[in-house]
């Protein structure tokens, strides 16, 4: 499963959430993008093409 971890800074405890991730990784294709105010608009498209191929998107 193609799973997309969109951190984002807006929830706390994500350092337990990350550590699931990283449990999952041995099955799972694990893939991460940071969101921030300083993105250009080629970032964004990474992120939104990285949204649109996953199977599940976490936002952390």
């Amino acid at each position: 499963m193609k799973i997309l971890a969109l951190t984002t800074q807006l929830f706390p405890g994500r350092d337990r959430l990350e550590d699931a991730l990283a449990e999952l990784e041995a099955e799972h294709e694990i893939t991460r993008e940071e969101t921030g105010t300083d993105l250009t608009d080629q970032n964004w498209d990474r992120i939104v093409q990285a949204i649109l191929s996953a199977d599940r998107v976490l936002v952390l």
